[in-house]
């Protein structure tokens, strides 16, 4: 655990993401093994912060948020990459079959200064395991 008190951060969660045209759900589910926090339908129509949007993939997701207690995006992107780690055929599966797959983090600043950071170990996982990494950061509100 790296410090789930990081003062600089109000909110934060990581997220992988799998988007597929032809995978459903269910089908992703059965291929990684693991259950999503939450999935969408193609053809679904979703509420963003920047309007509706109707979805032309499925989604499957899962999500540290609600399941680490700490401010530090670390923790819970070693949570996240503890549920991936034995699965890199999984994810190899899927891409072979059309899905793209990410990991999502949100990030929260309490006060305008510092940000998120990566372990060298997450680094070379999130190599290992293919998959990028991009952060949705927002300042002080």
């Amino acid at each position: 655990m790296y410090g789930p008190a990081y003062p600089t951060c109000s909110r934060t969660f990581a997220t992988l993401r799998i988007l597929a045209a032809d995978l459903t759900p269910q089908e992703i589910t059965t291929a990684i093994r693991l259950q999503p926090s939450q999935s969408h339908g193609r053809g679904d129509r979703r509420t963003l912060r920047s309007g509706g949007k109707t979805e032309n993939r499925y989604g499957w997701f899962l999500s540290s948020e609600g399941r680490v207690d700490s401010l530090d995006n670390r923790d819970h992107l070693d949570w996240l990459l503890e549920q991936l780690k034995s699965r890199r055929a999984e994810l190899d599966a899927l891409r072979q079959k059309g899905a793209a797959a990410d990991i999502f983090c949100y990030w929260e600043s309490s006060n305008g200064q510092g940000g998120p950071a990566l372990s060298p170990p997450q680094m070379g996982t999130l190599a290992e395991l293919g998959l990028e990494l991009s952060y949705d950061i927002y300042g002080v509100k």
